[in-house]
């Protein structure tokens, strides 16, 4: 059995249209721009530890590890990818 919608409002994004007026568009969008901000920082934060430890473990016989192994080195090379 479908539930009803009694409000005619399916979205999120419509529902806060309809509460505060055109206030409530700025608060979705920037709802949503948040979360892909957050995911997308997430993914960053996830590859920069994986290719660090790659690096890290890849270089354990080097006498002096390279620059490459700094974290802030890492981070950089991973956003620009």
């Amino acid at each position: 059995m479908k539930a009803k919608n009694l409000s005619s409002h399916s979205k999120y994004s419509s529902i806060l249209k309809y509460i505060f007026g055109s206030f409530g568009d700025i608060i979705a969008a920037l709802i949503m721009f948040l979360d892909q901000f957050g995911v997308c920082v997430m993914y960053l934060i996830i590859l920069k530890t994986s290719i660090r430890k790659l690096i890290v473990d890849s270089s354990k016989g080097l006498e002096h590890p390279s620059f490459i192994s700094d974290e802030s080195t890492i981070l950089i090379l991973v956003i620009l990818l």
